[in-house]
C-alpha cells in the first residue's frame, strides 16, 4: 500500500475495494444475527461469535463514510437527480422481484401489503439504510458545500468535536435520546460529513498503516471485553449494557471505520484490480437490497445458520465469510442482468423523464417563493 493524496478527478479504486468488503461485512452481520450463529452459541463459541460480530460491525459506518469520501470534490458539482431516481427504481425493482419470487417459495407469508411497501420503500421504511441514505442524498449538496468552504484547520476541529459528541457522548453519557442516531438519517448524515471531511483534510495520511490496523484490533478487543464483562447497569441517564459497543455510534465502531477508509484510500490498484473493483463496486448495493428484504431477512434467513454455532468457531467464521463473499458476487451479477433489462425496456428514458419533470416542478415552485 502506498500513500496517495486523494484526487477529486480520479477514481479511488481503494474505495471500490472497501465498498465490496464493507458489503461482505454487512452480510456476515446478518448471518450471525438473523442467521442465528450468535444466539445459538454457548461458552467459548459465544465468545468467538461475539468477536466475529465485533470485527464486522464496522460495515454500516464504513459504507456511509465511503459515500461521503467519494462524493467530495474541491469544486462544486451539480446535484445529480438522476442518481436519486436510479436508486429509487433499483430498490423498487428488487422489492417487487423478491416479493414475487417469495409468492412461489413461501406463499403463506406474502400478502398485498408486501407489494405496496415494495413500491414505496421510503414511506414504509422497508430498508432503514436506504431510507436514511435517500434523505442524505437530498441534502448532500449543502453538506459538501459546508465542507468545501470551511477552512481546513477549523474543519479538523469540527471533526474531533463531532466524533466526541456523536460517538463518545452518545455511547457513554446520553440516555434514551441517543436513539436518534441508531439506524437513522442523523447517523448516516454525520458519517457522510465525516467521510467528506476526511478526504478534504487528508486526515490520517501520515499515520503508518500498521498503527491503523493495530487500532482496529484494539477496538475489536475492547468491544469483546466489554461484551463479556459489562452487565446491564444505569449510570445517571446513561444505560450501559453488554452489546453497547456493537452500536453504530460506539467509538470502537466509528474509529475502526475511519481507519478502514484511511487505509484503503492509499491503495494503488493495478490494472486488473481496477477492472475487477470497477465491475463489482457499482453493484454491491444490490446485495443489501436482496439480503435485507423483509421476506428474506425475517422468513428465509432467520436461524438458517444456527447449526454453525455447534462447530469449530473458526470454521464457522470461514463458512460465513465464504457465503457472504459468494452472496455479494452473485448479487452483483444479478444486478448486471437488471441493468441489461433496464436498457432493453428503456428504463433510462423513464429516469430522464422523471429528471425533466422534477426540474420543471422545482423551477415552478422556486419561482413562486
Amino acid at each position: 500500500m502506498e500513500s496517495l493524496k486523494p484526487s477529486s478527478r480520479s477514481r479511488n479504486y481503494g474505495m471500490d475495494i472497501l465498498k465490496f468488503l464493507a458489503m461482505v461485512y454487512v452480510i456476515m452481520i446478518h448471518t450471525y444475527n438473523a442467521g442465528g450463529i450468535y444466539y445459538a452459541s454457548h461458552g467459548l463459541n459465544k465468545v468467538a461469535a461475539a468477536s466475529a460480530l465485533a470485527f464486522v460491525t464496522v460495515a454500516t459506518d464504513t459504507f456511509a463514510l465511503i459515500t461521503g469520501y467519494v462524493s467530495y470534490s474541491d469544486t462544486s458539482r451539480p446535484f445529480n437527480r438522476k442518481k436519486v431516481f436510479d436508486m429509487w427504481l433499483q430498490v423498487v425493482f428488487y422489492g417487487l422481484a423478491v416479493t414475487i419470487a417469495c409468492l412461489f417459495i413461501i406463499p403463506e407469508k406474502v400478502g398485498p401489503t408486501d407489494f405496496f411497501t415494495a413500491c414505496l420503500p421510503v414511506f414504509n421504511d422497508e430498508y432503514w439504510y436506504f431510507t436514511a441514505f435517500f434523505l442524505v442524498n437530498l441534502v448532500s449538496p449543502l453538506v459538501l458545500a459546508a465542507v468545501r468552504h470551511v477552512p481546513e484547520t477549523a474543519l479538523r476541529k469540527i471533526v474531533v468535536i463531532t466524533v466526541l459528541l456523536f460517538s463518545f457522548y452518545a455511547t457513554f453519557v446520553a440516555g434514551k435520546e441517543k436513539i436518534i442516531f441508531q439506524q437513522s438519517f442523523a447517523l448516516i448524515l454525520i458519517l457522510y460529513f465525516l467521510g467528506a471531511s476526511i478526504k478534504k483534510c487528508r486526515i490520517g495520511e501520515k499515520i503508518p498503516a500498521y498503527r491503523l490496523w493495530l487500532t482496529i484490533v484494539i477496538c475489536v478487543v475492547l468491544t469483546v471485553t466489554w461484551h463479556l464483562l459489562v452487565p446491564e447497569i444505569t449510570v445517571g441517564r446513561a444505560e450501559w449494557h453488554y452489546y453497547q459497543l456493537h452500536d453504530n455510534t460506539s467509538p470502537t465502531v466509528v474509529i475502526p471505520a475511519i481507519c478502514y477508509v484511511i487505509i484503503f484510500s492509499r491503495i494503488k490498484a493495478g490494472e486488473k484490480l481496477q477492472k475487477i473493483s470497477s465491475f463489482f463496486a457499482p453493484c454491491v448495493f444490490a446485495a443489501y437490497l436482496l439480503n435485507t428484504h423483509p421476506l428474506i431477512y425475517n422468513e428465509i434467513l432467520i436461524l438458517k445458520f444456527s447449526p454453525l454455532a455447534r462447530i469449530n468457531p473458526l470454521l464457522a467464521f470461514l463458512i460465513a465469510a465464504v457465503f457472504s463473499v459468494a452472496f455479494v458476487v452473485a448479487a452483483c451479477l444479478i444486478d448486471k442482468i437488471r441493468l441489461v433489462l433496464y436498457k432493453l425496456f428503456r428504463i433510462n428514458k423513464l429516469v430522464d423523464l422523471l429528471v425533466r419533470v422534477s426540474d420543471r416542478i422545482i423551477q415552478a415552485v422556486s419561482g413562486r417563493i
